[in-house]
């Protein structure tokens, strides 16, 4: 089902091709005053990356990826050529018939996720992934009593809770609770909302549980790996990210034998800002700029 991507790699002539790794929403969908520019320079972008056969690969914490989120990139100027949604929950790529079809194998993979849970008395249970226990067992817990329940999509792997205009500390004590009542199976993501206050003490967003063998960090390592076998080549990834939810992504480590990675953190969350600022120098090929995502990516 990767054989488009596999013939634009090909095309590309390069003894290491391209593929490029882009959040949506305040990346290529700034939040922000320039947002009026963003189809002007994500057109042009989508122009070159046909000319040089570069796939573009949209990475989201959206849960679902639906006919209106490609209604929105069509109107922001960009063709995707493969989603992870879902903070990296669901993978689909467009086929030879120009629709997007789910990767089943990655489904597979996903739903076979086991997670560990404890109870009031401390004892630990293993559990098969079921997003109606885990709310159970996460609502119980008094610091949720900040969160709302989201509410539910298609996509029964990301969890979503919700929050505005709460203090920093409180969210990263609730993650920090909801780390010990989850030791195992379960990761616990931060993503800011765009056009709602988020500042260096003051958090607005979602608060998402995925199965720890998600995340986009893992999506984007399971494309690129197939991309490499299947095309015999070594590739480069050009990830793009703004938020919290994007970190992971933006320190990934290259892998010697199928990718090498370069990290572009751009218009970053204050709270993306602060972790990525203290990793900077630690992380090869990180790049991170105040400019607005259509900009840099074009």
């Amino acid at each position: 089902m990767y054989e488009s991507l596999i013939t634009k790699l090909n095309r590309q002539y390069k003894q290491q091709p391209i593929v490029a790794f882009v959040d949506f929403d305040g990346t290529l969908y700034p939040g922000s005053r320039s947002l009026w520019k963003a189809p002007f320079y994500n057109r042009r972008t989508s122009r070159i990356l046909q000319e040089l056969n570069i796939p573009i690969i949209i990475v989201t914490g959206r849960g679902d990826w639906t006919f209106s989120c490609e209604k929105q990139m069509q109107f922001f100027g960009i063709k995707e050529d493969a989603v992870a949604a879902g903070a990296g929950s669901e993978i689909y790529v467009r086929g030879t018939d120009n629709k997007l079809q789910e990767d089943m194998t990655w489904d597979t993979h996903i739903g076979g996720s086991m997670f560990t849970w404890k109870d009031a008395a401390g004892k630990e249970h293993t559990e098969k992934w079921d997003e109606y226990l885990i709310i159970g067992i996460a609502t119980k817990d008094p610091s949720m009593r900040y969160l709302r329940l989201a509410r539910r999509n298609q996509n029964k792997y990301a969890i979503r809770f919700t929050v505005r205009n709460l203090p920093i500390h409180i969210v990263e004590m609730v993650k920090s609770k909801l780390k010990q009542t989850f030791p195992q199976g379960i990761k616990i993501l931060v993503a800011e909302k765009l056009f709602v206050k988020n500042t260096q003490y003051i958090y607005s967003g979602d608060i998402l549980l995925v199965p720890s063998t998600a995340g986009k960090n893992n999506a984007v390592e399971y494309i690129l790996t197939k991309l490499s076998q299947a095309s015999g080549k070594k590739l480069t990834g050009f990830v793009f990210g703004d938020s919290s939810i994007d970190i992971k992504m933006l320190t990934m480590p290259d892998h010697p034998e199928y990718y090498n990675i370069i990290h572009y953190g751009v218009d970053l969350t204050p709270r993306a800002h602060t972790i990525l600022t203290r990793m900077v120098k630690k992380v090869p090929n990180l790049y991170l700029s105040n400019h607005h995502g259509p900009e840099i990516i074009y």
